[in-house]
């Protein structure tokens, strides 16, 4: 039985913050893909937190690169949050976590996204 998807958003300043929650797959990446483009293009820094996220396919991972795309061409920095579980695998198999800004939690993330 699949996990519901649940998104929040917090934003801090110029940066919002993006907690996954739940099994991301093709029934619901499309919300996702949504949400990830809405605020790629408000702030300067995105956060996207996949710790609690319970699983992982090829389509939310077309939505995250087209998010770490969109980011590019806004000039918004994208930073993920991988804790060790499950979505790690797929995102170092998809050369994903060669991506500069990946963080095992979101605290590090939103503390160099403030240095930066």
């Amino acid at each position: 039985m699949s996990t519901p998807l649940t998104v929040t958003c917090k934003h801090l300043q110029q940066r919002a913050v993006i907690r996954v929650v739940g099994d991301v797959d093709v029934t619901n990446a499309i919300f996702l893909d949504k949400v990830l483009a809405q605020e790629t293009d408000a702030g300067a820094c995105l956060i996207v937190g996949f710790g609690a996220m319970s699983f992982l396919d090829s389509s939310s991972l077309s939505v995250l690169l087209r998010a770490r795309q969109d980011a590019a061409q806004h000039g918004t920095m994208l930073c993920l949050e991988a804790q060790l579980n499950r979505s790690l695998n797929l995102l170092a198999v998809s050369g994903t976590l060669l991506h500069p800004h990946v963080y095992l939690t979101v605290h590090d993330a939103i503390e160099d996204a403030a240095a930066a």
